[in-house]
């Protein structure tokens, strides 16, 4: 790292090589052109480290603003409450001009152009940048300016750093409100979108609640074909669709085994009846019926009461019911009624309805491998 000509160039003093350090400035050898425009950005001119000078701050007279690091305490040792001690021992408090302690371990002595880092800011570019982004708060100004010049010269700056923060503030808001009209923009074109769907389904319903019994008997025409369908009828102002006996496939404990001297459970796979299934509809609610009911109140593993339990599927009846949709209803039911989730905390088990059928004829059916 070569410092001559640059504001770390402190002349031929007998410490000047103490820049070329990498353990104690490691900044300085990875980034030093971009540390000496920052520091020279902020008006600073020279940079010490204490040991370079040999005197004391009370000998020091700077003509240009200069920032001392002093003197590698916080290098060579941690940094603990001796270190003003010492630092007075160095002549750094000994001198008869007002010092301020602008921030943390960073003094400023205007009669002397100087400010005093009392920790080592030059370990990482964090620390540099930190140094610099507080600079304004120092209120740095020229050593040869009267105190009514300086009260002014403060002043400005406070006025300078103000405005700047409120600058800096509205600049914020406006990115926000920038974002905010784009999000805005967005919600209002997907609420445009969903408008013009919901006008075309308020169409829709307009247009079947004008013609519901054409549109019940073409959708009745549909389930006719429908293969699935077993029975199609009509009964207490109700429609009822039935797809014949409904068997549910899956694991079930069908007895014990000895395995290794140890009797277990023998676990086979099985289709089991559930019973024949009706569903009778109408224009708010689908009721499920079992003709062989077996469980009590439970028509199915997934229902209880004549009550269906769809998960999030409910919402999709509701919508299927209320535009007459009937012939994908009913392929929807026919789905539900062959499922068995046993994750799903059904309300009966595949393997209660077994312990009833498997005595019955047809109950219980072998799984073809």
């Amino acid at each position: 790292m070569n410092v001559e000509g640059t504001i770390f160039d402190t002349g031929k003093e007998r410490f000047n090589n103490v820049w070329n350090n990498k353990i104690y400035f490691p900044i300085l050898e990875n980034a030093f052109e971009s540390v000496c425009n920052e520091l020279e950005e902020k008006g600073i001119k020279h940079v010490h480290c204490f040991d370079s000078l040999g005197m004391t701050v009370k000998d020091i007279d700077c003509e240009e603003l200069t920032l001392l690091v002093v003197p590698l305490l916080d290098c060579f040792k941690e940094r603990s409450s001796s270190i003003r001690p010492e630092m007075y021992q160095l002549g750094l408090f000994n001198i008869d001009v007002e010092i301020f302690e602008v921030q943390d371990n960073i003094l400023y002595i205007p009669m002397k152009n100087l400010l005093v880092c009392m920790t080592n800011i030059f370990r990482s570019g964090f620390s540099v940048n930190n140094f610099c982004s507080s600079f304004d708060s120092f209120y740095v100004y020229p050593k040869t300016l009267t105190e009514s010049e300086k009260e002014n010269y403060v002043l400005i700056r406070r006025w300078k750093i103000n405005i700047a923060t409120e600058l800096q503030d509205l600049e914020n808001s406006s990115n926000e409100f920038q974002q905010s009209i784009k999000d805005l923009e967005q919600t209002y074109l997907e609420t445009i979108k969903l408008h013009n769907e919901t006008n075309k389904k308020i169409d829709m319903l307009k247009n079947i609640r004008d013609d519901v019994k054409n549109v019940i008997s073409k959708e009745i025409e549909k389930l006719k074909k429908n293969r699935f369908v077993k029975k199609l009828t009509v009964e207490n102002n109700k429609l009822v669709i039935s797809f014949g006996k409904i068997y549910l496939t899956g694991n079930v404990i069908t007895g014990t085994k000895e395995k290794e001297g140890v009797e277990v459970s023998k676990i086979e796979k099985k289709k089991i009846l559930i019973g024949d299934i009706e569903f009778h509809i109408d224009g708010n609610e689908i009721e499920v019926f079992n003709e062989s009911l077996i469980l009590n109140r439970y028509q199915h593993p997934h229902a209880a009461g004549g009550n269906m339990c769809a998960g999030k599927e409910k919402l999709n009846i509701q919508k299927l019911l209320g535009r007459l949709e009937l012939n994908k209803l009913a392929s929807f039911l026919y789905s539900w009624v062959y499922s068995y989730s046993p994750d799903n905390r059904p309300y009966r088990t595949l393997q209660d309805f077994y312990n009833i059928r498997k005595d019955q004829p047809g109950g219980v059916l072998d799984v073809k491998k």
